[in-house]
Protein backbone atom coordinates (compact mmCIF):
# COMPACT_ATOMS: atom_id res chain seq x y z
CA UNK A 1 0.00 0.00 0.00
CA UNK A 2 1.52 3.55 -0.83
CA UNK A 3 2.48 6.00 2.00
CA UNK A 4 -1.15 7.63 3.02
CA UNK A 5 -0.94 11.63 3.82
CA UNK A 6 -2.51 11.99 7.56
CA UNK A 7 -5.71 13.89 7.65
CA UNK A 8 -5.38 17.52 8.60
CA UNK A 9 -5.02 18.42 12.40
CA UNK A 10 -7.81 21.10 13.54
CA UNK A 11 -4.47 23.34 14.02
CA UNK A 12 -4.01 22.62 10.25
CA UNK A 13 -7.33 23.47 8.61
CA UNK A 14 -10.76 24.36 9.56
CA UNK A 15 -12.04 20.76 9.04
CA UNK A 16 -9.57 19.24 10.41
CA UNK A 17 -9.46 16.54 12.86
CA UNK A 18 -8.98 17.58 16.86
CA UNK A 19 -5.11 16.95 18.17
CA UNK A 20 -7.38 14.68 20.56
CA UNK A 21 -8.26 11.95 17.50
CA UNK A 22 -5.95 12.71 15.33
CA UNK A 23 -3.90 9.00 16.15
CA UNK A 24 -7.55 7.76 15.78
CA UNK A 25 -8.68 9.46 12.53
CA UNK A 26 -5.08 8.22 11.56
CA UNK A 27 -6.11 5.16 12.22
CA UNK A 28 -9.75 4.67 10.38
CA UNK A 29 -7.97 6.49 7.37
CA UNK A 30 -5.94 3.55 6.85
CA UNK A 31 -8.56 1.57 7.94
CA UNK A 32 -10.57 3.00 4.81
CA UNK A 33 -8.20 2.71 2.53
CA UNK A 34 -7.51 -1.15 3.13
CA UNK A 35 -11.19 -1.56 2.41
CA UNK A 36 -11.48 0.65 -0.34
CA UNK A 37 -12.58 -0.65 -3.78
CA UNK A 38 -9.39 -2.41 -5.40
CA UNK A 39 -9.80 -2.47 -9.11
CA UNK A 40 -12.40 0.21 -11.05
CA UNK A 41 -14.33 -1.67 -13.51
CA UNK A 42 -14.12 0.44 -16.59
CA UNK A 43 -17.07 2.74 -17.38
CA UNK A 44 -18.94 1.48 -21.11
CA UNK A 45 -20.36 4.77 -22.06
CA UNK A 46 -22.75 6.60 -20.31
CA UNK A 47 -24.54 6.12 -16.97
CA UNK A 48 -28.10 6.65 -17.54
CA UNK A 49 -30.96 7.26 -15.08
CA UNK A 50 -33.59 4.28 -15.28
CA UNK A 51 -36.30 4.91 -18.00
CA UNK A 52 -34.27 7.91 -19.63
CA UNK A 53 -32.47 7.62 -22.95
CA UNK A 54 -29.17 9.46 -23.59
CA UNK A 55 -30.73 11.84 -25.76
CA UNK A 56 -33.20 12.97 -23.32
CA UNK A 57 -30.54 13.21 -20.59
CA UNK A 58 -27.88 15.20 -22.81
CA UNK A 59 -31.07 17.30 -23.85
CA UNK A 60 -32.12 17.95 -19.72
CA UNK A 61 -28.39 18.99 -19.09
CA UNK A 62 -27.80 21.34 -22.46
CA UNK A 63 -31.46 22.99 -20.94
CA UNK A 64 -30.07 23.51 -17.73
CA UNK A 65 -26.61 24.94 -19.04
CA UNK A 66 -28.60 27.40 -20.53
CA UNK A 67 -29.81 28.20 -17.77
CA UNK A 68 -27.15 27.93 -15.32
CA UNK A 69 -24.25 29.20 -17.69
CA UNK A 70 -22.29 25.65 -19.37
CA UNK A 71 -19.28 26.42 -16.84
CA UNK A 72 -21.45 25.44 -13.95
CA UNK A 73 -23.08 22.18 -15.25
CA UNK A 74 -20.73 19.03 -15.78
CA UNK A 75 -21.14 15.63 -16.87
CA UNK A 76 -18.94 13.59 -14.42
CA UNK A 77 -17.15 10.63 -16.64
CA UNK A 78 -14.33 10.31 -14.68
CA UNK A 79 -13.46 7.26 -13.01
CA UNK A 80 -14.85 6.44 -9.35
CA UNK A 81 -12.65 6.87 -6.52
CA UNK A 82 -13.86 6.44 -3.11
CA UNK A 83 -11.03 8.22 -1.21
CA UNK A 84 -10.42 10.13 2.45
CA UNK A 85 -13.47 12.51 2.76
CA UNK A 86 -11.80 14.30 5.62
CA UNK A 87 -9.05 15.70 2.93
CA UNK A 88 -11.41 17.42 1.35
Amino acid sequence: MASLSPPPSLNEKYSGIPLNLLEKAKSAKAKVYENQTKKIAERKGLALPPGISQKALLSALSELATHLGQEHVQLNDQPFDDGWWVAL
